[in-house]
């Protein structure tokens, strides 16, 4: 009897005698909660990306069609509540928006204070929905506090995505691909490790053969196994044969995990509208990535963000006075002043922009003069019709 056949007998034909440590990973690739991991990897990744892209914006607040600063520009850029930055909250609320497909800002004021203060709800429901009336939310839980107190949804702020359903047909995609991973990565672990069959001679009528057998794995094969160089005792009537080759497929194996691993990850960027490049950090012709990422996925959400906000925060008499409040997503891109020097000299010498908006843009310091708030033109631009008079050819 070999010992094979020994942990046959004991533990079912269809099973076999794998080192502990394979089995360990092995298992390790085969549960549950594991398989779901590179999927949760890839979710977060893209939320987390788009919640720290649009925590760099500005919340711009306007007044008659002018940029004003006050006490609805500090809340959103400054302090939204008594423990939490804007940076923070701006990026709790649209973390939440991308991985549940909606999120709640409800507003309320502490108690002898007027200033109102935002918080992002953790847990909320809708307790009645009406198609004429605002909706009615309830059990809103935020920053380890529940409110007791119902909200409108026209005193709160309600975003929900296009693509609520995202996580849903990521999952039935994922369906697909986490048993392949599984079984990949059952493959790649058995690629590396070292299987084989011991041949011994069994005394008739020894009765401690199994506990010996079991002896002889723990003290000479389990470590001569797990050490990188190694010598196998052997003795008399003992053979060992090696049977599950050369190893020669452990990076062809390991690439293959890589592979699908990317296919998760540009699937979930692609249901996100970011480039799948961008995600996986290729730099690469990186400013069209941006560019893209910012037209096809910043700027939709920004823009849901913004107008939201303005109906939910300002009268109908406000915005059509020219008040409003939008998301600036200019400020994501980083501006080297070198490489933008000719750009920014005919921005200002064609009169488009004055010095203090220019240095605004490039993420510098107002200038507390006069003269940084004006507009300039160099001689080389006239109107055409004083063109075409000097020419003649005037009407």
């Amino acid at each position: 009897m070999t010992v094979l056949d020994f942990f046959k007998n004991l533990f079912g034909k269809k099973d076999r005698f794998f080192l502990d440590e394979s089995k360990a990973v092995a298992d390790f690739a085969g549960r549950a909660g594991q398989e779901t991991a590179v999927r949760e990897l890839a979710l977060n990744v893209a939320a987390g990306m788009i919640a720290n892209t649009v925590s760099k914006c500005e919340f711009m607040t306007f007044k008659g069609g002018a940029e004003r600063k006050g006490d609805e520009y500090y809340l959103w850029n400054v302090r939204p509540n008594a423990n939490e930055s804007a940076a923070v909250f701006i990026q709790k609320w649209v973390y939440k928006l991308c991985l549940d497909g909606e999120a709640l800002v409800v507003f309320d004021k502490p108690i002898g204070e007027n200033a109102v203060q935002a918080f992002v709800a953790d847990s909320f429901s809708v307790k009645k929905e009406f198609a004429l009336f605002p909706n009615i939310y309830t059990g809103v839980y935020a920053n380890n506090f529940s409110f007791s107190r119902d909200f409108s949804a026209d005193e709160s702020l309600y975003c929900r995505l296009d693509n609520e359903d995202v996580k849903r047909l990521l999952d039935m995609y994922y369906n697909s691909y986490k048993k392949l991973i599984a079984s990949t990565m059952k493959a790649f672990t058995k690629s590396r490790g070292e299987r084989g069959v011991l041949t011994t001679q069994r005394s008739p009528g020894d009765p401690n053969y199994e506990a010996t057998v079991r002896d002889m794995q723990e003290k000479y094969f389990k470590p001569y196994f797990e050490a990188d160089n190694g010598v196998l005792p052997l003795f008399d009537g003992q053979k060992y044969e090696r049977i599950n080759g050369n190893g020669q497929r452990e990076l062809a194996d390991a690439g293959d995990i890589r592979k699908l691993v990317n296919d998760v990850f540009d699937m979930t960027a692609l249901a996100f509208h970011i480039p799948p490049a961008f995600m996986r950090g290729e730099m690469a012709e990186s400013g069209d990535l941006m560019t893209n990422y910012l037209t096809f996925c910043i700027d939709p959400i920004c823009d849901m963000l913004s107008k939201e906000m303005t109906a939910k925060r300002l009268s109908k008499k406000d915005y059509l006075s020219g008040n409003y409040i939008k998301i600036d997503t200019s400020s994501v891109k980083h501006a080297d002043l070198l490489d933008a020097a000719t750009a920014v000299d005919k921005i200002i010498s064609s009169g488009v922009l004055s010095i203090n908006e220019l240095r605004k843009a490039l993420g510098k310091p107002r200038i507390n003069e006069e003269w940084a708030d004006r507009h300039y033109i160099t001689k080389n631009y006239s109107r055409i019709d004083d063109a075409l008079d000097a020419a003649g050819e005037g009407r």
